[in-house]
């Protein structure tokens, strides 16, 4: 075939290792290396091939039993490497897919934006992108409880604030009747904001001692929801905000689960910052406010 055409890269699964991390490929490889090493060791054991009349039962029975045992082991080896390999390489194909659905997600909200300003809500198209960012962190760290939350820019008496926008359905739905602005001059948004200029990002391994080194603002869905969120990576969302560059919002990746994330995490996460930031500033130039 001169050309091909492909919708979705996780289609290079069945020539992913020439075939060897599918179950056939698996099976396969794992009676090979049990049965070529179990005729290796008979035919060294022994010394001579089985037709001559050199060999005995002891002898054969010795070398059957060395064969197998060692044979097994290899087939072990082989099975759980093969195993593992499969496991790494669909995780892999689909962290490559979800981190192109963020960009997927993103580019269809830019064109309703710029087809009908109307039909685009902040809150909706961060809802709809963050659920894709939360799958993608899910992939990444599987077996732990994954939210993304974001909290975007507004302004109150002159005083700007950052305001929950968009949570993932993990977290109780009571959040929001409770949910609090912070100040953009205290706390995470004044850290990020003021001590990095807006670059980087922080994980807080520890909510309560971040609370009392005033690194997060104690809010009162904290106070309620202390179990929800244990740990926490934040960056901040920069891009234009019709004037200047600004910090338009902060995104957070939480867990209920303690030591989560680390620093080969960051990457991914401001990634997707960069992506989501982009799709704020449209929306909030297009739609003429930093509030909805």
């Amino acid at each position: 075939m001169p050309a091909r055409i492909f919708y979705d890269g996780r289609e290079s699964w069945d020539e992913t290792v020439k075939g060897l991390v599918r179950w056939r490929g698996i099976v396969a490889g794992t009676f090979s290396s049990i049965i070529i090493p179990t005729l290796l060791i008979f035919f060294s054991t022994t010394g001579s091939p089985w037709w001559t009349d050199s060999l005995t039962w002891e002898t054969a029975k010795d070398a059957m039993l060395n064969g197998a045992i060692i044979s097994l082991a290899i087939g072990s080896i082989c099975f759980f490497g093969l195993l593992y390999l499969r496991k790494r390489t669909i995780r892999s194909l689909n962290v490559k897919y979800l981190s192109h659905q963020i960009s997927h997600k993103v580019r269809d909200w830019h064109i309703r934006l710029n087809k009908n300003p109307d039909d685009v809500s902040l809150s909706g198209a961060l809802n709809d992108t963050c659920n894709t960012l939360q799958d993608l962190f899910k992939e990444l760290i599987p077996q732990k409880d994954i939210q993304v939350i974001t909290r975007i820019i507004s302004e109150k008496d002159g005083e700007l604030y950052y305001t929950t926008v968009s949570r993932t359905e993990g977290l109780s739905p009571s959040r929001a009747k409770t949910s609090e602005p912070i100040s953009a001059n205290s706390g995470l948004a004044s850290y990020l904001r003021d001590r990095s200029g807006g670059k980087g990002a922080i994980i807080c391994y520890d909510i309560d001692k971040s609370i009392q080194l005033n690194i997060l603002t104690n809010t009162q869905n904290h106070k309620n929801y202390p179990q929800e969120i244990k740990n926490l990576m934040a960056v901040g969302l920069n891009a234009w905000d019709g004037t200047d560059e600004n910090m338009l919002g902060i995104l957070f990746i939480t867990s209920k689960n303690i030591n989560v994330f680390g620093p080969k995490h960051i990457d991914c996460l401001g990634g997707a910052a960069d992506i989501i930031a982009g799709l704020v500033s449209s929306i909030i130039i297009k739609k003429g406010n930093m509030s909805e």
